[in-house]
Parts: structure tokens; C-alpha cells; sequence
């Protein structure tokens, strides 16, 4: 349910703060304002812990799960090869 939430807050249209002119020329905050709000929306996201989850506990995809480990164990073989 984040994931979504923060997709959407991430896809929706910008939309572009205007500033009254004090004749200053100054930066405004409406950069900071967008990244905070950004920050926000991410952070419910990031995964802080290591989860505990094995393949064994994920129902189904069979097939994604054998294509996985066979890559695993492809790239993990071409690396031993490549060092010798």
C-alpha cells in the first residue's frame, strides 16, 4: 500500500510554487519544500531492517525463483572464472 501511495505522490504533475517579488532576488524554499514533502513520501518505503524472508516463504512463482538462483549461481561462477 506505500509503495503505491509513493508512486503516486512521485508521478503526480508538479506543480510550480509562485513566489510574491519583494524586488530581492532571493532563493526561495519551495526546493526545500518539494525535497521535504519528497523525503516524506519515501520514507515509509525504505526498508531499515533485513528482513527475514526465504524463498520458501514466498508463495508461487516457481519459475521466477529456479530463473533467480540459476542466475545467482551463473554470475557467481563467471566471477571465480574471471579471477583465475
Amino acid at each position: 500500500m506505500r509503495a503505491e501511495e509513493c508512486k503516486n505522490k512521485v508521478s503526480a504533475p508538479k506543480k510550480k510554487a509562485v513566489k510574491e517579488s519583494s524586488g530581492g532576488g532571493g532563493g526561495g524554499d519551495s526546493k526545500k519544500d518539494e525535497d521535504d514533502e519528497l523525503k516524506k513520501a519515501l520514507d515509509g518505503v525504505i526498508v531499515r531492517e533485513k528482513p527475514n524472508i526465504r524463498f520458501s516463504d514466498v508463495a508461487g512463482l516457481e519459475n521466477a525463483k529456479e530463473l533467480y538462483t540459476k542466475l545467482s549461481s551463473f554470475q557467481s561462477n563467471s566471477l571465480t572464472c574471471m579471477k583465475r
